[in-house]
C-alpha cells in the first residue's frame, strides 16, 4: 500500500517511491538519491522530500480493527 502520488502535481513526470527508498536504505543522502534517479526539477524533488510515510503506518492500525457485536 502506497499513498505516494504516481506523478508530480506540477509537471506530470512519473515518480517512483520504491527506488528512492532503496537508495536511502543504502545510507545515501536524499539529495544524492534524487540526483541518481534523475529528479532534477524542484517540483519533483519536493514530492519526495515532502512525503510523510507515517500516514501509511497509521492507516494500517485502522485496517486491523474489527467490529464486535
Amino acid at each position: 500500500m502506497s499513498l505516494f502520488p504516481p506523478r508530480c502535481f506540477t509537471c506530470g513526470k512519473v515518480l517512483r517511491w520504491e527506488p528512492y527508498e532503496a537508495k536511502l536504505k543504502t545510507n545515501m543522502g536524499p539529495d544524492k538519491a534524487l540526483d541518481s534517479l534523475g529528479m532534477r526539477r524542484i517540483c519533483c524533488r519536493r514530492m519526495f522530500k515532502g512525503h510523510n510515510p507515517q500516514i501509511e503506518k497509521d492507516l494500517l492500525l485502522y485496517s486491523e480493527v474489527t467490529e464486535t457485536s
